[in-house]
């Protein structure tokens, strides 16, 4: 059984380096809706059996009537007739009411799959899914488990690593599935190979500063004997930051978002020439000069926990040292006896 795997859309007319287009919609939400098509297209080229989707369809808890409207639009040019499995993840569910959600809405081809505690088979495959929250387990167990929850020990950013209460811990994919488990939440795509195989297949394009760097794509499974995850990274806007160290990356400027940040004043006529030139080359840009670096070290990683004071006291501690650490922990800690009232 061959399947194509993707998750957390967050589908949004992001703000941010947007503009809008000839039809008067806005761009970033047109790369987004990208994504469908490029499934669809990848799902035809690569003979898929099924689709999956991990998660978080939308992004806000008001959904516009210009994304639902383009939304189900793109969704009913699909021209691949093969099932459609999808979950419901935590943003789809933020304006939950019994037992309408965000998706509730949504118009979707006959193939399209809300699954709600359902199980399908595709090929002789059995999968069997939830939405967000749930707390169910299958009977019996299924050869796939899709869900949307956070993996214990996972990367959610290049500086965190997952370590909540609720995390699917490694140790008991066995619970959910024979052979593959396959976990939206996170955005950073990852892959772990144990008896039963983890797969978080992240989001399929960069939505912030956050993801710069970060691959984004969507998977192609092959799920018989065995189990193989093959990445298919996307070509679509990536965020990239460029400082005095990387300077060469300048170079793949071109249709990308790009955050230009020099630690010291540069010359005026350099600046002027490098704002003509990302005007030009680029989906959006911001150029700052004489801005002291902020040292954050690469490789070295947090794990979050649920004690969120041991987060804050984490956090001064290792990203403090441009600022006054202890200043910087009783702040953090001051901000969340306010949050909790």
């Amino acid at each position: 059984m061959r399947a194509v795997v993707f998750s957390d859309l967050h589908c949004h007319p992001w703000p941010a380096f947007s503009r809008l287009d000839e039809s008067g919609t806005n761009t970033r939400l047109r790369d987004t809706l990208l994504v469908l098509e490029l499934v669809s297209k990848t799902a035809i080229e690569r003979n898929a059996d099924c689709i999956i989707f991990a998660g978080d369809f939308f992004h806000t808890q008001k959904i516009e009537a210009e994304v639902l409207h383009l939304a189900a639009e793109t969704l009913a040019s699909f021209s691949i007739n093969i099932p459609i499995l999808a979950i419901e993840g935590n943003h789809d569910q933020a304006a939950k009411i019994m037992n309408l959600t965000s998706v509730s809405g949504l118009r979707v081809p006959s193939q399209w799959n809300w699954l709600r505690n359902l199980d399908l088979r595709c090929r002789g495959i059995h999968i069997w899914g939830v939405p967000y929250g749930s707390e169910a387990f299958p009977k019996p167990i299924p050869d796939i488990a899709v869900m949307h929850r956070g993996v214990h020990g996972a990367q959610v950013s290049d500086y965190f690593l997952s370590g909540f209460e609720h995390d699917l811990k490694l140790e008991d994919a066995h619970l959910y599935a024979k052979k593959l488990v396959i976990c939206g939440h996170y955005h950073k795509p990852q892959f772990f190979e144990n008896d039963v195989k983890v797969l978080i297949p992240g989001s399929p394009l960069q939505h912030t500063w956050g993801d710069a760097g970060q691959d984004r794509g969507i998977w192609v499974i092959d799920v018989d004997d065995k189990v193989n995850c093959e990445f298919v990274p996307l070509d679509l806007p990536k965020f990239i930051r460029i400082t005095d160290k990387n300077i060469d990356d300048l170079a793949n400027a071109e249709g990308n978002f790009v955050s230009v940040e020099f630690a010291n004043k540069a010359d005026t006529g350099m600046l002027d020439e490098l704002i003509k030139d990302l005007s030009k080359s680029t989906r959006g840009f911001s150029v700052m000069a004489g801005t002291p670096e902020v040292t954050r070290p690469v490789g070295e990683r947090m794990k979050i926990s649920s004690d969120l004071e041991s987060v804050v006291k984490e956090y001064a501690k290792k990203y403090g040292q441009n600022y006054n650490p202890k200043s910087l922990e009783e702040t953090g800690l001051d901000l969340l006896r306010r949050a909790r009232g």
